[in-house]
């Protein structure tokens, strides 16, 4: 089930630029010259976005192990896109391949796969990556398991306004937005500056609680500092002062 989902997505969205999806058909699992092929014509095109989520699709499937002919597109695919550090194939998954993987199992609810790949990290070594354990926090977001994000966020050694914003948006996409507003009281703890993104996940817990008196201030601070949401606000905030 989960092979056909992830064989549909990836078509919907590499078919624009990649006739053989379109002339085709396709069944899981994908073979290494189907995998190839599609490659090639996205080596031509240049288009890295795509390539970056084809790759993701050869990691998780286990098509790239021990696959020199498509070690070898693939090197000529990020080289071709100017992605010199990048043009060669790892035979172990990194702190870069990583969250490319998770984020493939996140977009694709490939749960059981996830949390192999997540086995995976914390045996390299690498689950205390900030790139890695980014990538983990949204994809259990996405699974819906936010209890297994929080325990994550909570003992990062290092935290971003990805990670703070990965957890508030996690929060509101998953039916609890006073967890959401109790994150961003944290985050104005922690000194650290919101940005647009951050202002949306609280605006929209805001919305679901109908704390209106919270979301007019947001509104009111946002238009008098052109859209920026400055330090001392959020150590000012207190969800518990608006529930």
């Amino acid at each position: 089930m989960n092979g056909n989902i992830s064989l549909k997505l990836l078509k919907k969205s590499l078919c624009t630029t990649t006739v053989h999806f379109k002339e085709q058909p396709l069944s899981p699992p994908l073979t290494s010259l189907q995998c190839g092929t599609i490659l090639q014509s996205l080596t031509n095109t240049k288009s890295f976005p795509k390539g970056q989520k084809l790759h993701s699709v050869m990691v998780t499937s286990g098509n790239l192990l021990n696959n020199t002919y498509l070690s070898t597109k693939l090197a000529a695919f990020y080289a071709n896109c100017g992605r010199m550090a990048q043009a060669r194939f790892w035979t172990k998954a990194d702190n870069f391949t990583y969250p490319f993987v998770l984020k493939a199992c996140g977009d694709l609810l490939l749960v059981e796969t996830g949390k192999r790949v997540h086995s995976e990290v914390v045996v390299s070594g690498l689950e205390s990556d900030i790139y890695v354990a980014n990538a983990l926090l949204a994809m259990y977001s996405k699974f819906g398991d936010m209890g297994l994000a929080r325990m994550l966020f909570d003992r990062m050694l290092e935290r971003d306004l990805i990670s703070w914003n990965t957890m508030i948006s996690g929060y509101v996409k998953n039916g609890n937005p006073r967890k959401a507003l109790e994150v961003f009281e944290k985050m104005g703890k922690a000194e650290l500056k919101a940005d647009g993104t951050t202002l949306l996940g609280i605006l929209s817990a805001c919305a679901e609680l109908m704390a209106l008196k919270l979301g007019k201030e947001i509104h009111a601070y946002v238009v008098r500092k052109s859209g920026e949401i400055r330090n001392e606000f959020l150590t000012k905030f207190s969800y518990r002062d608006v529930l």
